[in-house]
């Protein structure tokens, strides 16, 4: 089988690839090659310039290399070996190897009998990619969420706490930052515009059975106003 798997942020989108056929998740995701973590896997935002950070978020990944953090010992990237295994790496990788990532994932994933690709808005895959992706799979799956508003707050809570995908992560974002929370409803509406561009099977998060999934819901606490939050969303759609 081959899956494709269009998806919006924070619809449980690891939790039901972890679930099919040779999973490779967000294989796509190649600004996780530029993106400096510490040993927890928390990104190290503190060597990281508001230029490189706006590069990634414009998926201009060429700028973003130019300019690419100052990493030390003590940071690590990932990437995807020739058997397509997420590994780490230490050394900062090449403009050329940045620019042909996707098309060199591509070239590997295809020679195999089955997967599980997720696409999302946010890994910027070129759409002659995702075109070829979408002709070969077997199957093609659109990922939504029906409740914006927790939609929202999902993708705030992992943005203020960096808690983003693992087994029963529990911990405290503090207080709702406002800005945070409407660039997360704002990405979320882009996203849903995206895949709604593609014809699949569209599946609800609230409708998943995800129990026997590794990944498992996050329970992390945030303080904020559900009128504000519901006000700043209908000001956006």
């Amino acid at each position: 089988m081959k899956k494709i798997v269009l998806a919006t942020p924070r619809s449980g989108s690891h939790a039901y690839c972890d679930l099919q056929e040779n999973n490779l998740s967000e294989c796509m995701n190649i600004e996780d090659m530029l993106l400096p973590r510490l040993s927890n896997e928390q990104i190290d935002f503190s060597v990281c310039s508001d230029v490189f950070l706006d590069a990634l978020n414009d998926l201009n990944f060429i700028t973003a290399w130019c300019n690419r953090p100052k990493i030390t010992e003590q940071h690590c990237m990932y990437t995807f070996d020739d058997n397509m295994n997420k590994i780490s790496f230490t050394q900062q990788p090449t403009l050329d190897v940045v620019i042909n990532e996707h098309y060199s994932r591509w070239r590997r994933i295809k020679q195999m009998d089955s997967w599980c690709v997720k696409l999302i808005k946010y890994q910027g895959t070129p759409q002659n990619v995702v075109d070829q992706m979408l002709h070969q799979a077997d199957e093609v799956v659109i990922l939504k969420r029906r409740d914006r508003l927790a939609q929202a707050l999902s993708m705030t809570k992992a943005t203020q706490s960096q808690l983003w995908h693992g087994n029963n992560l529990t911990g405290d974002a503090g207080d709702i930052d406002y800005e945070v929370f409407k660039n997360s409803a704002h990405d979320i509406i882009n996203n849903e515009r995206w895949v709604d561009q593609y014809d699949g099977t569209e599946l609800y998060y609230e409708d998943l059975d995800l129990t026997n999934s590794s990944f498992n819901k996050n329970s992390v606490s945030l303080n904020y106003d559900p009128v504000r939050c519901q006000e700043i969303i209908e000001e956006l759609v």
